[in-house]
């Protein structure tokens, strides 16, 4: 399963670690640490992808928010695993929520998710 945000806390935790390197890619910029030009340019380019990663997981959390469950398809059986989840969180279902529907603890739709439904 590729890693991405499953429900709002995780949301919450991946927007307080992209403004965390976001303030730590600020402190950098002046080069604190007195680091060579190359390694201090690593080291801002690796702050920077980061953060690309973290912004990206958000936009795709809150698209599919907001997305249509029919503008979701199915292009393999192997894509199922992601495609429930995506579906889940499209139709605005905390794992609570959906484990409730499917009379099962949260924490099972938690290990089924964490497992890509195995």
């Amino acid at each position: 399963m590729w890693l991405m945000i499953l429900n709002e806390r995780q949301l919450r935790i991946t927007r307080g670690w992209q403004r965390r390197f976001q303030r730590e890619l600020e402190r950098a910029r002046c080069n604190p640490d007195h680091l060579s030009p190359r390694l201090h340019r690593a080291a801002l380019e690796s702050l920077a992808s980061q953060i690309a990663d973290f912004e990206g997981e958000i936009a795709e959390f809150e698209n599919l928010r907001m997305a249509a469950p029919e503008s979701l398809e199915l292009g393999s059986l192997a894509d199922l695993p992601d495609l429930l989840v995506k579906m889940r969180v499209v139709r605005h279902l905390s794992q609570e929520e959906l484990a409730s529907r499917l009379g099962v603890l949260p924490q099972q739709v938690q290990r089924w998710e964490a497992g890509a439904y195995q």
